[in-house]
Parts: C-alpha cells; sequence; structure tokens
C-alpha cells in the first residue's frame, strides 16, 4: 500500500503559496476516489478550513491541525478583543498550544495596511504550519492530507479578488449610509 501512496502523490501537481493551483478540489477528490479506499476518500472529502473540534478517531495530524487553527484563532480574537477593550477571555476557545513567536507574528500581522494582505500572511502561516506537520510524512497518507489542506488554501485565495472585495464594501457602505441632500 506503501508504493500505492508513493506513485499517486508523485502524480499530483505541485502546490506553491500564492499560485494558482493545477488542481481543483473536486479534480482532487476524483483522482483519490480512482486510487484510493472509500474509508481514505472520505477522510479527505472531509477535510476543511473551518476551525471544527478535533473528532474521535481522526488522524493524529487532521488533530493536530485542528488545534493549530484554534490556537490561531485564539490569537486574532485576543489582538481584536484587546483594540476593543473587551475581555478576551470571553472569545477564547481552550487550547493546549502555547507560542510566543507565533503570538508575535499575528501582532505584526494586523499592523498590516488592510484586511487583503492580513488574510495573505495568515494563509502563509498556515501554509508554513502544514510544512512542519508534512515533516516526516513524504509519501504516506498524511502527506495527501497535508496535500489537501494546501490545496484548500490556494483554491481560498483563488476566490478571493481584491478589486472585487472592494467594489462589495464600498457598496454595503453605499447602502449603509443616508443619503444627504
Amino acid at each position: 500500500m506503501a508504493s500505492d501512496f508513493y506513485y499517486f502523490i508523485s502524480s499530483l501537481p505541485s502546490l506553491r503559496f500564492g499560485e494558482k493551483a493545477a488542481l481543483s478540489w473536486q479534480d482532487f477528490l476524483q483522482r483519490c476516489q480512482e486510487r484510493l479506499s472509500a474509508e481514505e476518500c472520505a477522510g479527505l472529502a472531509a477535510l476543511s478550513l473551518e476551525p471544527l473540534a478535533p473528532q474521535e478517531g481522526e488522524p493524529p495530524l487532521v488533530r493536530d491541525w485542528k488545534l493549530a487553527e484554534r490556537y490561531l484563532r485564539n490569537l486574532l480574537a485576543a489582538q481584536r478583543a484587546r483594540k476593543r477593550r473587551l475581555d478576551e477571555n470571553t472569545y477564547l476557545r481552550p487550547s493546549d498550544i502555547f507560542s510566543v513567536q507565533l503570538g508575535k507574528r499575528v501582532e505584526e500581522i494586523m499592523l498590516l495596511p488592510n484586511a487583503w494582505e492580513k488574510e495573505q500572511a495568515l494563509d502563509q502561516l498556515r501554509w508554513q504550519r502544514l510544512d512542519e506537520l508534512a515533516f516526516g510524512h513524504d509519501f504516506n497518507f498524511e502527506a495527501l492530507i497535508v496535500y489537501a489542506y494546501r490545496l484548500l488554501i490556494l483554491e481560498k485565495l483563488a476566490r478571493q479578488d481584491e478589486e472585487k472585495g472592494a467594489a462589495f464594501a464600498a457598496e454595503l457602505l453605499a447602502k449603509a449610509l443616508p443619503e444627504r441632500p
């Protein structure tokens, strides 16, 4: 079975942060259905960038990803609460992770001039976390999990468009602000 992963993973196009993926999420899942067990396909199809709680029986790498994402979101929630002079503990979820370095990096990211740049930088942090999680998992199911998360990040970035976002924000502001006579 290990050789099956080796050839399958080797056949997938490489993914680079900030570049358009040569493979869509649906195409990836289709390829998985052709080569992997139904259980493995279901596990990959269930992956999400949404901050879901870790589930019993899921691979340790998925659990580690979810816990790291929860910690990152806790850092963001704490930053926002402090900025608004609110009790940050109200917004935090339980987490066993602590990183001074990541906390400082999130502080730096939140100082970036616009939401687009902040989101890009946060996704780059997520990509770097996947680099850490991928260590030691070159040609196994966990490598496919890392690949899938990276593909989800690239698809999310591809859906974002700075100009459309600015136009949408301007439209919302126009609707929210009453016209002056």
